[in-house]
């Protein structure tokens, strides 16, 4: 169980990086300099999220649903 929540997490890393370059690629992360900054993209695009938060989330998620199938 704890290899499959750990495979997720990396996965779920890899997503955030692949999402991060994206963004980086487009232009839409944010910068100090901006003159209207997005709350958003503050948030959500921020690397720290993308590279942390989401293979956290990716984790729980595969726990929790691993942990409720082997209750069945």
């Amino acid at each position: 169980m704890l290899q499959m929540t750990v495979l997720v997490g990396l996965l779920g890393f890899f997503l955030g990086v692949v999402i991060f370059f994206t963004a980086l690629a487009m232009g839409e992360i944010p910068t100090r300099l901006d003159p209207e900054p997005n709350p958003y993209a503050d948030t959500v695009l921020h690397p720290v999220t993308l590279l942390a938060g989401l293979p956290v989330v990716t984790g729980m998620l595969t726990l929790a649903v691993l942990a409720s199938r082997r209750r069945r």
